[in-house]
C-alpha cells in the first residue's frame, strides 16, 4: 500500500514538473541593461555593444531594475508636483484677478453715489456778494473742506467726459434728454446743448452726459404717425353727431324698403 501511494503522488508531481519545464522553454531571454553607459544589449552577448563593460551579475540587475523603478516613481511625482504646482499658480491668479476687479466695481459703485453731490458742492462755492468778515471766514474755511473732496476725487481718477456742442451721440457716453429741430445744417443726431456734463474714472463712464441732440428722422415719422392715429381719432368721435344730423323721413323710408 506505501509504495501504490508513493506511485500516485509521482504520478501527479511529474505533470507539474512537465509545466514547468513548458513554461521555462517559453520564456524568452530578457535583453539587459549596461551598469556603465546604461545601453540596452541583447542576452547572448556578454560584453556591451557600446562601451564593451562587461554584463552585470544577477544581483547587480536586480540592483539597476529597481534603482530603474525608483527613478521611474521619482518621475511619476515630480509630474504631478509639477501640476499641483501650475494648478496653485492658476488659483493665485485667477484669485488676484477676481479681487482687483470686485475692488474696482466697488470703487465704481461708490464713486457713481457721490460723484452727483460734486454739482451740488460746486454750486456752494459760488462766492455770495457784499460778505461781511466773520462771513468771509466762513465761507473760505467750507470752501477749502470742499477742496479736499474734490481733490479726493481726482486721486481716484474721476474726471470729467469732455462732451462738448457738435459732438456725435454715443449711447455709451451720452444720454439723450431732448430732441430739437437742426437751428442751421447740422445732421441728425449731432449735439445742439451740454445739459448735463457726465463723469468717469480709469477711462470708464461713472454718469454718462445728458444732452440735447438733432432729431432724428425716424423720431419725425413716428410722431407724424401719432399726429394721423390722434386725426383718425377725432374723425371717428365725429361719425355719431354727422348720423343724427340725417333725415328721420328718409331713414324710415330706408327701413320700409329692407322689410319689403
Amino acid at each position: 500500500e506505501a509504495t501504490e501511494g508513493t506511485e500516485k503522488s509521482t504520478e501527479q508531481e511529474k505533470p507539474k514538473q512537465v509545466k514547468a519545464e513548458k513554461s521555462a522553454k517559453k520564456k524568452k531571454p530578457v535583453k539587459w541593461t549596461c551598469s556603465g553607459c546604461g545601453a540596452t544589449n541583447f542576452p547572448q552577448v556578454s560584453d556591451c555593444h557600446k562601451c564593451g563593460s562587461h554584463r552585470p551579475s544577477k544581483t547587480e540587475e536586480a540592483k539597476l531594475a529597481e534603482k530603474a523603478a525608483a527613478n521611474e516613481e521619482i518621475r511619476k511625482v515630480m509630474d504631478d508636483f509639477l501640476r499641483l504646482q501650475a494648478d496653485l499658480q492658476n488659483y493665485r491668479r485667477k484669485h488676484t484677478e477676481s479681487m482687483s476687479r470686485a475692488e474696482e466695481l466697488g470703487k465704481q459703485d461708490a464713486l457713481k453715489d457721490l460723484v452727483p453731490f460734486s454739482e451740488d458742492i460746486a454750486a456752494a462755492l459760488v462766492k455770495p456778494e457784499s460778505m461781511t468778515e466773520r462771513e468771509t471766514a466762513l465761507y473760505d474755511s467750507y470752501t477749502l473742506l470742499f477742496r479736499k473732496v474734490e481733490d479726493a476725487y481726482a486721486k481716484f481718477g474721476v474726471e470729467p467726459t469732455g462732451t462738448k456742442v457738435g459732438d456725435k451721440l454715443d449711447p455709451l457716453l451720452h444720454l439723450k434728454v431732448e430732441e430739437r429741430e437742426a437751428p442751421n445744417d447740422e445732421s441728425p443726431g449731432t449735439i445742439l446743448e451740454v445739459v448735463k456734463q457726465g463723469c468717469k474714472c480709469d477711462a470708464k463712464i461713472l454718469i454718462p452726459s445728458e444732452v440735447a441732440i438733432v432729431a432724428f428722422p425716424a423720431a419725425a415719422n413716428g410722431a407724424q404717425e401719432e399726429t394721423d392715429d390722434e386725426d383718425a381719432g377725432d374723425d371717428g368721435e365725429m361719425a355719431p353727431d354727422e348720423a343724427a344730423d340725417t333725415n328721420p323721413e328718409e331713414s324710415k323710408e330706408e327701413e320700409a324698403k329692407t322689410d319689403k
